[in-house]
């Protein structure tokens, strides 16, 4: 079987050679400064009621214009192949957790030229202990021999120590209501807000009781430098056993206000700006305790994958 050299998707209509563009070997070192923007990677720790364990749920987003693909000339086909590699190590540093996987993926010309700007996702989840954990995940393009890694500190709580706990905080794109009542959910891998319109967020709340409980939580919006920009509250009756949550955050005109209006070049690397984020905080209100959080980042989105259409997954 016979390959093309490697080529970006994004430049497939302007590559008429077997050598990359200065504009591709341009891209490949805005991206090389960016890496963090390379692939997004977020781990989540819910409870499964069914078996009592705790598990670790990984969602991994690769933009499809940071792939590299090869041209098959026997049926006019481009493919990719990508391995992930995941890592979980204790708090003794041994590792109790070691998977890699072979992720390929192949589109036609018309297809790969559609998909251009979406993203390719992944989904893993593994079965855990409480506990404090060091999650490392290394994502190999292997046409391009490129090798990407980020790490992550994941805490894993003991979910039946207290009457009502909860799981970690999943952000999302889009929820949509069906008519029988489940509900279809994009995640937000990339924790990067700008550009949407609405955010929603999705966790779980544990009664570990045989009793109803009627709780209230205040929700708090949080700026780098820990002021309130924006606080309510919302109030649940809590079934015993798992229940399911979804807040809708309109968060479209406190973030226009973090982002300075004329920013410097300098502002898009996100090596140097990694400090523009803000928090999403869910408090006890009896006990002012901070229940849940997630930290979101920020950073421009001219450099953010835009929103894939992908279809959602039902939970």
């Amino acid at each position: 079987m016979r390959y093309l050299n490697i080529i970006a998707v994004a430049l497939l209509m302007m590559i008429s050679s077997c050598t990359p563009s200065s504009e591709f070997r341009d891209k490949q070192d805005k991206f090389q400064g960016l890496e963090k923007n390379i692939f997004f990677a977020d781990p989540l720790v819910f409870y499964e009621i069914d078996s009592l364990h705790p598990r670790l749920d990984l969602n991994i987003e690769i933009p499809i214009e940071n792939i590299s693909f090869q041209k098959d000339y026997a049926d006019l086909t481009y493919h990719s192949k990508i391995n992930v590699s995941v890592n979980i190590k204790n708090s003794a540093g041994e590792s109790v957790i070691s998977k890699t996987y072979e992720e390929t993926s192949s589109y036609n010309y018309k297809e790969i030229k559609e998909k251009s700007k979406e993203s390719q996702f992944y989904f893993y989840n593994y079965d855990v202990k409480p506990g404090n954990y060091k999650l490392d995940v290394e994502v190999k393009d292997v046409y391009a021999n490129n090798e990407y890694k980020k790490s992550f500190d994941v805490s894993v709580k003991d979910f039946k120590s207290a009457d009502v706990t909860f799981s970690d905080l999943m952000m999302l794109s889009k929820l949509e209501v069906n008519p029988d009542g489940t509900k279809d959910i994009s995640p937000l891998i990339s924790n990067n807000p700008l550009g949407l319109k609405e955010l929603f967020a999705f966790f779980e709340i544990y009664n570990n009781t045989n009793t109803d409980i009627p709780e209230e939580y205040v929700i708090k919006l949080k700026d780098n430098k820990e002021s309130v920009i924006k606080e309510y509250t919302v109030s649940y009756v809590l079934s015993p056993g798992k229940n399911q949550e979804f807040e809708s955050i309109f968060i479209l005109k406190e973030l226009k206000n973090l982002i300075p209006k004329e920013p410097q070049p300098d502002y898009y690397k996100s090596e140097i700006k990694s400090d523009l984020y803000f928090k999403l905080e869910i408090l006890d209100k009896s006990a002012n305790q901070v229940v849940a959080y997630k930290k979101l980042s920020l950073y421009p989105e001219k450099f953010r994958p835009r929103m894939v259409n992908r279809p959602p997954q039902h939970r």
